[in-house]
């Protein structure tokens, strides 16, 4: 078991896994976040290196330290690493990210993915929903192909043209489309609520992103954005809102640099838009994080063991200097 504990296993691990970040950095910018997290930080080889890690770690507490004063610092220390590393693991399989888009005026607590899809179907009156990433086979119509990024356009001489197109680096900008055979009809729909239809029955089927719901509600009061002179670039987004939560409601002020958390939610101010009519509206990015402390917690008690730790080596030194 000592073996498992071995600092020459730690050393490669964290080489490896430093090896794994570059090689992921330069993943994301060709082929941006989201796509980064999924084929690389997601990957059964970033996990297995992770949890041979925290192994390790354990291990190393158990069998490699001698549990004395002068090491009570280091201890400490590895101790803060192993809570990261948990905090990490929570984060990967547990976090949830969506967004939420409200006019000004008017009040939501409708949570849309940025990233996952859903397939509605209406079949006598009864609602099924099947999931983008598991759907595979069902008993009332057949999944011909499902589209990373497709539209179907109106057009005013040719009618309706469905298009495929490329993969967008910005992910949550993709819009999914799905073609099925229902009926012996070939059916297409996009995310946009858009069908391209060769039967009656397509009012059955809805394509939209997955979605769920706040336990409080948000109520956009204003919201504005400043742009960089002379440009149509924005500079900063700002928002005036209401939580109204059993019938209780409070203003709070949320800006790029000024998210707003309550409980496991963070809300960020991620757009600005105003429609055809002049309307003004806000998106928020809204992340649900079981362990959004613990990363600060880790930190604090790492430097913390740090700081004893040299506290401590420096009394020794002087005290054998006297």
């Amino acid at each position: 078991m000592s073996k498992i504990a071995s600092l020459k296993i730690s050393v490669a691990l964290l080489l490896a896994l430093l090896a794994l970040v570059f090689y992921g950095t330069l993943y994301q910018a060709e082929h941006g976040l989201y796509l980064a997290q999924e084929k690389v930080f997601k990957h059964p080889l970033a996990i297995a290196l992770i949890s041979m890690l925290f192994i390790n770690l354990i291990f190393g507490l158990i069998y490699r330290f001698r549990y004395k004063t002068n090491n009570i610092g280091l201890i400490v220390a590895h101790f803060g690493f192993v809570v990261l590393l948990i905090s990490g693991f929570l984060n990967l399989n547990f976090s949830d990210e969506n967004f939420i888009e409200i006019y000004e005026a008017e009040s939501s607590n409708k949570l849309q993915s940025y990233y996952d899809w859903q397939l509605v179907f209406n079949s006598n009156n009864q609602k099924q929903i099947y999931d983008l990433k598991k759907i595979n086979h069902t008993e009332d119509f057949e999944i011909i192909k499902i589209y990373e990024n497709a539209q179907i356009f109106d057009t005013p001489f040719a009618g309706q043209i469905f298009k495929e197109l490329p993969s967008n680096k910005d992910f949550e900008k993709n819009i999914k489309a799905i073609k099925i055979n229902y009926k012996g009809n070939e059916i297409i729909l996009d995310g946009n609520d858009h069908n391209y239809i060769e039967t009656k029955d397509f009012n059955s089927f809805k394509l939209e992103r997955k979605n769920s719901k706040l336990p409080f509600s948000i109520k956009l009061i204003s919201t504005s954005r400043e742009l960089y002179p002379g440009t149509q670039i924005a500079k900063s987004y700002e928002s005036k809102i209401a939580v109204i939560e059993e019938d209780l409601e409070r203003e709070v002020l949320i800006s790029m640099n000024k998210p707003f958390r309550k409980g496991l939610y963070t809300i960020y101010q991620a757009n600005y838009g105003m429609d055809e009519d002049g309307q003004e509206f806000a998106v928020f990015a809204v992340v649900k994080n079981l362990a959004y402390l613990l990363p600060y917690i880790s930190v604090i008690i790492s430097s913390l063991g740090l700081c004893v730790h040299f506290i401590l080596k420096f009394m020794r030194r002087r005290g054998n200097e006297n």
